[in-house]
């Protein structure tokens, strides 16, 4: 091959290698043109030149894939809480008295009660009763029938219903202030009942499927128990209820046994028969003291 067509195969080779390096540096311009990429992504910061740059780079921009996958995290997450049991049936609440979200209610419902704890903290007023003891909680803590039962998300909104009324009176009287937790003393020195007492009532007369809530709750706690002395989750199962006692208020000089309540309650029982025969006899003497005399 003679030096003049050699020199022009040389020169095509390069021109095509020339064109190659052409077409690839307008397709990625950062890397072979860094002084011409003027604008940058607001989202990933990835330096473009022109605004047909813009419109590719859109389409591929790293950040709008993250954006997709959390959308679909959050879709999955809103699935999963749907089919949650609880939100859309109730056995304490109807349908059409549900909230959309028991969650919402539950945080609100939480900081309410750290700002009850405070409050009572500072509370010097002591009211004679029951107060929830470690017992109560590690009973209530290792329950499966309460958490059972705090599935149902009507049961957790009336429970908040009913802790929310001491702010419902608290908003409607002061805006600015929160509910005082100290009563007010009535006649007889007796303590005015609060809203969330009122709203518990209230709750327990148009609902009996809560009112038997609170019974077997009490139970589970040892605050109330049946006359034979029975108590606690192994009789919560059982349809009747009746015949609930409250149990020995724990105090400073030492509580009454369960046994000895229930025989009080006899002793009570029998002392009101006796008086109620004694009442017959005499009755029976007055007549018959009555029919000599006539004679």
């Amino acid at each position: 091959i003679c030096s003049a067509s050699f020199f022009r195969l040389t020169c095509r080779i390069d021109y095509i290698r020339w064109c190659q390096l052409l077409r690839m540096g307008f397709k990625n311009q950062q890397h072979f043109f860094p002084g011409k990429n003027r604008y940058k992504c607001p989202k990933c910061r990835m330096p473009y030149c022109s605004v047909k740059c813009c419109k590719e780079h859109k389409e591929k921009c790293p950040a709008n894939n993250n954006n997709t996958e959390a959308k679909v995290e959050d879709n999955k997450l809103e699935n999963k809480s749907a089919a949650q049991p609880g939100k859309k049936e109730s056995k304490y609440l109807p349908s059409d008295l549900l909230t959309n979200d028991p969650l919402v209610s539950a945080v609100k419902r939480r900081r309410m009660l750290e700002k009850d704890s405070d409050e009572e903290d500072n509370d010097e007023v002591e009211e004679e009763g029951f107060r929830i003891t470690r017992d109560m909680m590690d009973r209530m803590d290792n329950s499966t029938w309460l958490r059972n039962e705090l599935a149902d998300g009507g049961l957790r909104q009336m429970i908040y219903n009913i802790d929310f009324a001491d702010d419902v009176a608290a908003m409607a009287k002061n805006p600015h202030s929160r509910y005082h937790k100290k009563r007010k003393m009535g006649r007889m020195n007796k303590p005015e009942k609060s809203p969330r007492e009122i709203a518990l009532e209230n709750a327990k007369i148009t609902n009996p499927k809560f009112a038997n809530f609170i019974d077997r709750l009490m139970l589970l706690t040892g605050v109330m128990i049946r006359a034979d002395g029975s108590g606690g989750e192994d009789i919560l199962d059982e349809d009747c209820l009746e015949n609930l006692i409250l149990a020995p208020i724990p105090r400073r000089g030492g509580a009454q046994s369960t046994t000895d309540i229930v025989k009080q309650i006899d002793d009570v029982e029998d002392d009101s028969d006796s008086s109620s025969s004694d009442d017959d006899d005499e009755s029976d003497t007055d007549g018959s003291s009555s029919s000599e005399d006539e004679k």
